[in-house]
């Protein structure tokens, strides 16, 4: 009879591991596709008197292929980011292009047509109704940038609280983690198999956010740094603020400013934010300059009253602001404006000298004309947006490249799958009838 109780007990060793292979495998299938999930699979081990037994669960894994897909989640979604922005203030500036530069040479063609009748009222007025269209084509698009500017920010800011809890869960987790190597009892493998698959999705995210290093620590805690400093250090997580001032936007971990660029969504929302501030800058001394040359043309010619000296466009005072600020001189009527040298009848001297202006190089301290500073900056934005979509092209093939690596190391074949969870199914079906042949043997036994 004892050696039928061992048998029994060795059945429901067999029943067990075999009820474990099942969910673990079924487990596996039913997971295939969820994000972050790591294949498992049954440790066993034989026993004494011919039993098997199960010794662990173990999660396919390897940590320096998840470290650095975490890391390129943050170049990709950085880059990937950083595009679209372009793209957008690429458009602003194409289309201020085309509309703008149509404005300065309608300004331009005004003049022109005023030459032949200087005295004309009407052509008079059609020439300042065409400068109020170009400074209102600069206050449209210095609007526009400005709002970019303001819009990448306020996306920028709307990323901390998210950022802020992803860090608080992950360091919760280590915590967690932390406590279950320390204590006494070892922790549910599957419980921990899960966790480390959530730890992972947790720092692949927030990768994806701030960018930085994902490192793992000897006793098992997942950080991530920026710069050297730390947004998750074990089970303590640290704040990360954003900063604006005139000079710029600064960056703060845990209190302490950050010495390098961010990366990530955060990173490519602030260098969204400092390439539409620059194009800005520009536009406005391109406003400047070219109010300044024609104010300084317009200057020496008089009105038909004799008066000369007056502005075209109002002084803009500083560059900062120019394109915004610029407007037609609001005491600048039909008889003030500056159309020839003399008040004499016929004279269209400085008319035809200010239509002459927009090609002429007296910009840049004469080195270039409006149409090329404009078609200058456009230029200069348009190879950064293309050298952006290059390198998310670049970046999307290096993280796809990385997904199929660990999807060999770490992914569910659902077909391998099914033929363990089929063998697994089977040997507990085998296991079921073992016992039942022993206890109907046990059951004879007792009833002789």
């Amino acid at each position: 009879m004892a050696s039928l109780l061992g048998l029994l007990h060795a059945g429901a060793a067999s029943l067990s591991v075999g009820q474990m292979g099942v969910g673990v495998h079924g487990g596996n299938i039913a997971n295939a596709r969820t994000p972050g999930y790591a294949r498992r699979d049954l440790l066993i081990e034989e026993g004494g008197g011919g039993m098997t037994r199960t010794r662990g669960l173990l999660r396919s894994e390897d940590f320096v292929l998840s470290q650095k897909i975490a890391q390129q989640q943050g170049t990709l979604l950085h880059r990937s980011r950083l595009a679209d922005g372009l793209r957008e203030v690429e458009q602003v500036l194409r289309a201020g292009q085309s509309d703008l530069s149509h404005r300065v040479a309608a300004l331009a063609s005004s003049l022109s047509e005023l030459a032949p009748a200087p005295h004309d009222l009407t052509r008079r007025t059609e020439v300042i109704e065409r400068g109020r269209s170009v400074a209102s084509e600069f206050n449209r698009l210095a609007h526009s940038l400005g709002r970019l500017q303001v819009q990448a920010m306020e996306r920028a800011q709307r990323l901390l609280p998210r950022i802020a809890e992803l860090a608080r869960q992950l360091a919760t987790l280590n915590q967690k983690v932390l406590h279950g190597a320390g204590g006494a009892a070892a922790p549910d493998a599957a419980l921990a198999a899960r966790t480390s698959d959530l730890r992972d999705e947790l720092a692949r995210t927030l990768a994806g956010l701030v960018g930085g290093d994902v490192l793992r620590n000897a006793d098992g805690a997942i950080n991530v740094l920026l710069g050297g400093l730390s947004v998750v250090h074990g089970a303590v997580a640290s704040p990360v603020e954003i900063k604006e001032s005139a000079s710029g936007v600064q960056v703060l971990v845990g209190g302490a400013p950050l010495q390098v660029a961010v990366g990530g969504e955060l990173g490519a929302e602030l260098a969204i934010r400092d390439v539409a501030r620059m194009t800005l800058a520009q536009l406005d001394r391109l406003a400047f300059d070219f109010s300044a040359a024609l104010n300084a043309q317009h200057a020496f010619g008089v009105g038909l009253d004799g008066v000369g000296g007056r502005p075209f466009f109002s002084p803009p005072g500083a560059v900062a602001g120019a394109a915004l600020r610029l407007e037609v001189d609001p005491q600048l009527t039909p008889q003030t404006l500056a159309v020839g040298f003399t008040a004499q009848r016929g004279d269209n001297r400085n008319a035809l000298a200010l239509s002459n202006l927009i090609d002429q190089p007296l910009l840049e301290g004469g080195r270039a004309s409006f149409r090329n500073v404009y078609a200058r900056v456009a230029s200069q934005l348009g190879f950064q947006v293309q050298r952006a979509a290059d390198d998310r092209e670049a970046a999307q093939e290096q993280a796809d490249a990385l997904d199929r690596a660990r999807e060999a190391v770490a992914g569910v074949q659902t077909d391998e799958e099914m033929v363990r969870l089929m063998a697994y199914q089977r040997g507990f079906e085998a296991s079921a009838r073992f016992i039942r042949t022993i206890d109907q043997m046990l059951d004879r036994l007792i009833n002789l």
